[in-house]
């Protein structure tokens, strides 16, 4: 993710395809420009997620930066 605003604490939502929230990482650091954070495929209860499409949003210093990403298995 290329982060366009300062550096900081972030948070990084990971939504499914219908909208609905599978995973939250609280208080990931981030450095303005750009940045690797990993996700591990698992959903907040630790339960591995399908093989799919996935959008990420970053949310830091009252920004919002958001991604698609694909899940292969």
């Amino acid at each position: 993710i290329t982060v366009p605003f300062g550096s900081g604490a972030a948070e990084l939502s990971i939504y499914d395809v219908r909208g609905r929230v599978v995973r939250r990482l609280d208080a990931v650091a981030v450095e303005k420009g750009v940045n690797t954070v990993t996700w591990d495929g698992r959903d907040s209860a630790g339960l591995s997620v399908a093989a799919g499409v996935y959008f990420l949003t970053l949310d830091a210093a009252g920004e919002r930066t958001s991604r698609k990403a694909v899940l292969i298995k």
